[in-house]
């Protein structure tokens, strides 16, 4: 640099756009985790591994929930007692569930 010559001078920038700034930091890393993970399940769901995503019958689900919707009791969204220990539930008043078949080991 010559003796004459200046350095600029930056402004520092106001609170108001440091704010601005930093929100739209946010929002971009957001859309880029989506993204991302929108992309990782179209690659899955186009691969051969698409058995790790749940794929639920809906139908089923619906008609599930229609036959089950009459049989709870009003005030609490429970079974009513009379019904809490018939089929399909087991003798704690649990719904029968395939994958644990030995209710009275339960964890919880």
């Amino acid at each position: 640099m010559s003796r004459g010559a200046t350095v600029p001078v930056f402004a520092q920038p106001t609170a108001r756009r440091r704010t601005l700034f930093w929100a739209f930091l946010i929002v971009l890393a957001f859309a880029l985790v989506e993204g991302a993970a929108a992309a990782a399940c179209l690659f899955v769901l186009s691969s051969h591994g698409s058995f790790l995503l749940w794929h639920p019958d809906l139908d089923a689900a619906r008609r599930n929930w229609i036959a089950d919707a009459s049989d709870v009791d009003e005030e609490l969204g429970w079974p009513r007692p009379s019904v809490a220990t018939a089929l399909p539930r087991d003798s704690t008043g649990a719904k029968f569930n395939a994958e644990f078949p030995e209710p009275g080991r339960a964890c919880a």
